[in-house]
């Protein structure tokens, strides 16, 4: 009959939680009502603690991972310290990997085109996929291929406010420039080109004459106005003689 079993000559009774038992009072082999059944000891238990979760008759163990779970070991409800949640598997994880970031107790998903990231929008990146780059104006990921911006390393920084394109943060790494800038090639950098001494050449600021103020060329005939102490005469600075420039003074 059930709560008992035979040892020997005797017939003695089983633990108060076995239904029924064999060799030994707390060797369960089924379980009272309200009580659950763990083949790994032969006990029977309100399975009600951390750990463990009821399945039919059996008070089965979760996985490692999970403070606590149901229907099956691997579906976690809670995790043990040190692991966070991923409720779109109900998995205990570390979140220590690429596409994921800690929140709270939950493990969450990066937004799709990040890397590594604080947070799931797409200005909370921290790191970027091959072939994207940060953007740390707004903390996103792009591919940094419009004009205004060059890549650095991991980064996508902007060019110089003048420049169209460039390759670099300084002002000897300009590619072209906006419109009304212009290229001076002795140093690569692009200026407005409306000071003397210069002229516009298509899309170049280069230098007139030495002799000239102002020209329309780089040639000693090219002058549009000149120094002091020169004259312009065909389109050329000439220097004056001294008679001529004291009958200037008088």
């Amino acid at each position: 009959m059930n709560s008992y079993f035979i040892s020997g000559t005797q017939c003695l009774e089983c633990d108060l939680t076995c239904l029924t038992c064999n060799g030994a009072a707390t060797h369960c082999i089924t379980c009272t009502a309200s009580k659950y059944f763990i083949s790994a000891n032969n006990s029977c238990v309100s399975c009600n603690i951390n750990g463990y979760f009821v399945s039919g008759s059996l008070c089965l163990q979760c996985d490692s991972g999970c403070l606590t779970c149901s229907r099956t070991s691997t579906h976690c409800t809670a995790c043990v310290p040190s692991k966070y949640f991923i409720s779109s598997n109900n998995s205990c994880v570390s979140c220590n990997g690429n596409g994921y970031f800690i929140s709270g107790t939950d493990c969450l998903v990066c937004h799709p085109t990040c890397l590594t990231c604080n947070g799931p929008l797409s200005t909370n990146y921290l790191s970027c996929p091959l072939g994207t780059y940060l953007l740390s104006l707004n903390h996103s990921c792009v591919a940094c291929n419009v004009n205004g911006y060059f890549v650095s390393g991991t980064e996508c920084l902007p060019c110089d406010s003048t420049w169209f394109t460039c390759n670099g943060p300084s002002s000897t790494d300009c590619i072209t420039c906006v419109p009304s800038m212009y290229l001076m090639p002795s140093n690569n950098s692009y200026v407005s080109c409306n000071v003397n001494s210069y002229f516009i050449s298509g899309t170049q600021c280069l230098e007139c004459d030495s002799t000239c103020l102002t020209c329309n060329g780089t040639s000693s005939s090219s002058c549009l106005s000149c120094e002091a102490g020169r004259s312009l005469q065909n389109s050329t600075c000439l220097l004056l003689n001294h008679e001529f420039i004291s009958a200037l003074e008088i």
